[in-house]
């Protein structure tokens, strides 16, 4: 008897199920070409792009005409496309993009039937009351890598890596008392501060979104553990103006102990220090606890999604989006970068769960194990840059003493209820 896990059973009846759905709801256009824009793929992963497009191509005798942008090329391009009626049938967006674009009506909701076989909490993050506009295409959840010879300086075990948040900052504690060297930079600058909440499963906002919830008593204790160890020199200043940039420089040079970033620094550890390299380990995401369990409610990671623009006609926008947004296409996209699938199908590949002792290897299963907790935490509220900026100020008043951080979220929180 032949066992289907359910992303298995996805692959071999979902594609035709949705074939079904799509003929009943709306009916195929017939097309001869689509038009499909990206970020930032161009010119490194062309050759990739371009022998998954072949393939559509060959599938559905359809014409793609691809481009690649930065992302405010993309944005201004974009809007200059829609009010000229000239919509690409499918966009690359992130997810504050994409946030952008629905509030001003600008792309199309997405029904169930689309959105079946990727990972529910990813969906989430293209939902906006509770509809979804985008279809999740890839990721990079963080991992931990830490420095085996520091840690061996300082009397620790390397093979038993910190596994929650309280663990990563007694660790750091001991690094720099034994060693005079960081432990680590947390990732707390600019609106950041408000993804640590989150993950720590403190609310941001009330169900409504009119208020600010992150002036509680839970999220002033989680900002002033943060806070004292700043205070106490356990991490640099680096850590608020310069963020994972500094982290990583400071790492590659021998100069910190834990690294939280994604897959992709690994390439230019490697490249840029070897000897580092060789001496790193990798470990899950501390912030999450136990992922059994779901100690947390998420890991922040940068998605991306693909969205279908208004005025364009859905069913064959759609079956583009699902080709390009499946499971063999994400897994030969990854084969070529270091991103994650968003479609349950991809993740259990043996690319991504095979046996062996390399750190590319290692982080793969490491990365595919987080998945089920990754998702794009970014906010949908009005104006979101005077609202982190606000927060920011306040924030970094704290770090440095300006106020208590019962004092700066309180304000930053009196802020956004004026605003939202």
């Amino acid at each position: 008897m032949i066992k289907l896990s359910t992303a298995n059973i996805w692959r071999v009846f979902g594609r035709a199920w949705l074939v079904v759905w799509l003929l009943a709801s709306v009916g195929v256009a017939q097309v001869r070409s689509q038009t499909l824009w990206t970020i930032g793929l161009s010119p490194t992963f062309t050759d990739t792009m371009n022998t998954i497009l072949a393939d559509y191509q060959a599938a559905y005798d359809v014409t793609v005409q691809w481009r690649d942008f930065s992302g405010d090329a993309l944005y201004f391009e974009l809007q200059n496309a829609l009010a000229s009626g000239n919509a690409p049938d499918v966009v690359n967006l992130n997810v504050p993009l994409l946030l952008e674009f629905v509030e001003r009506g600008d792309l199309q909701q997405l029904e169930p039937p689309a959105l079946a076989g990727y990972f529910p909490n990813m969906v989430d993050a293209f939902r906006v009351s509770g509809d979804a506009y985008g279809l999740p295409w890839y990721i990079a959840p963080p991992l931990l890598m830490m420095n085996r010879a520091l840690f061996l300086q300082a009397g620790l075990d390397p093979d038993a890596p910190p596994s929650t948040r309280a663990d990563l900052f007694a660790a750091a504690r001991h690094i720099k008392d034994e060693t005079g060297i960081d432990g680590f930079m947390p990732n707390v600058g600019a609106q950041r501060m408000l993804y640590r909440f989150a993950e720590a499963g403190l609310p941001i906002l009330s169900d409504d979104g009119f208020t600010a919830l992150f002036d509680s008593p839970a999220h002033v204790a989680l900002l002033t553990e943060y806070v004292d160890l700043f205070q106490a020199g356990y991490f640099s200043e680096d850590a608020l103006l310069r963020g994972y940039v500094g982290a990583l420089e400071r790492y590659q040079n021998g100069q910190l102990a834990m690294l939280i970033s994604g897959p992709q620094l690994l390439t230019r550890i490697r490249d840029a220090s070897p000897d580092i390299y060789a001496q790193t380990s990798l470990a899950p995401y501390p912030e999450t606890g136990d992922l059994k369990t779901g100690d947390t409610s998420a890991i922040h990671a940068p998605l991306m999604g693909l969205a279908i623009p208004r005025g364009v006609p859905q069913v064959p926008a759609l079956q583009l989006a699902r080709f390009i947004a499946g499971a063999d296409a994400q897994l030969t996209l990854a084969q070529a970068t270091p991103v994650y699938p968003t479609t349950l199908a991809a993740a259990e590949e043996a690319f991504f769960n095979a046996d062996g002792d390399d750190l590319d290897t290692q982080a793969r299963r490491l990365q595919v194990s987080q998945l089920p907790l990754a998702r794009d935490l970014t906010l949908d509220v009005p104006n979101p840059q005077d609202l982190y900026e606000v927060f920011m100020e306040n924030v970094e008043a704290a770090f440095y003493g300006q106020k208590t951080p019962e004092q700066a979220l309180k304000d930053a929180a009196l802020f956004w209820n004026s605003r939202l």
